[in-house]
């Protein structure tokens, strides 16, 4: 009986450590415009002109709106207009799932960040210790942007370097500095297109990078970042206080 007793206490306690982890908070979200959060019930709630704390597990969207999210660490998401996504992990590896829209991203070097959409995987090299916050300079950030539209997924990097593939990973590049990809499904699979950034005002490719040109030549800011996310948003051709997090338990 009293081998039962402990048994079951064991496991009383192990839950609630259990809940405590999964609710650890990764950060924040300031959202303004159109935007909502799912909830535990499975309802979307509207948490637009406010600031909630980010747990793993998160799925957010956003319609006319825009999502700043800012983790511990000092990683950064600018999601724009249209974009869906549900971030999940711990402090200093994330994983992104960005099913829409446009996001661009910034994150220390050492800091994992992996971002999928429907037919690619965009990351960074996964780190080998644990980063503290505020170790580097901005300057010294990886700083890329996504952009998932019924077209396929198109990948700039902004600077520093990071590795897109494929959603079979059949085909892995490193894209660095002032390139970009462009990822599409077809009937013969998926294929990674190199693309070149045209000169302002023109358009080479048939995708609309120009809007985005004087921003990335400014530099890897944050702030950078998620101006290229609303003109990435204006392009397209598809298409309070702070209170507790409605998806936490």
């Amino acid at each position: 009986a009293i081998t039962a007793v402990v048994v079951i206490v064991t496991f009383f306690y192990t839950q609630i450590a259990f809940s405590f982890e999964s609710t650890i908070i990764l950060g924040d979200i300031v959202a303004s415009g159109n935007v909502e959060i799912k909830t535990t019930s499975g309802n979307w709630q509207s948490i637009t002109n406010r600031s909630y704390p980010i747990v793993s597990g998160e799925h957010l969207k956003s319609g006319d709106g825009r999502m700043s999210i800012t983790m511990k660490d000092g990683t950064r998401l600018e999601a724009g207009k249209g974009s869906e996504i549900i971030i999940n992990g711990e402090r200093g590896k994330y994983s992104v799932n960005l099913s829409k829209g446009p996001m661009g991203f910034s994150v220390q070097k050492g800091v994992y960040l992996s971002v999928s959409t429907p037919n690619a995987i965009v990351h960074t090299n996964e780190s080998a210790g644990h980063v503290q916050k505020v170790v580097m300079s901005k300057k010294d950030n990886i700083n890329g942007i996504i952009f998932v539209d019924s077209k396929g997924t198109k990948v700039i990097a902004v600077s520093g370097s990071f590795i897109v593939k494929d959603a079979n990973a059949s085909n892995v590049q490193m894209l660095s500095a002032g390139k970009a990809v462009h990822v599409t499904t077809g009937d013969s699979g998926i294929k990674i297109t190199p693309v070149v950034l045209p000169a302002e005002g023109e358009d080479s490719s048939g995708i609309d990078w120009a809007e985005w040109l004087p921003y990335i030549a400014i530099g890897a800011g944050v702030v950078v970042i998620a101006a290229i996310v609303v003109v990435a948003v204006a392009g397209q051709d598809d298409g309070g206080g702070a209170a507790a997090s409605p998806s936490s338990p």
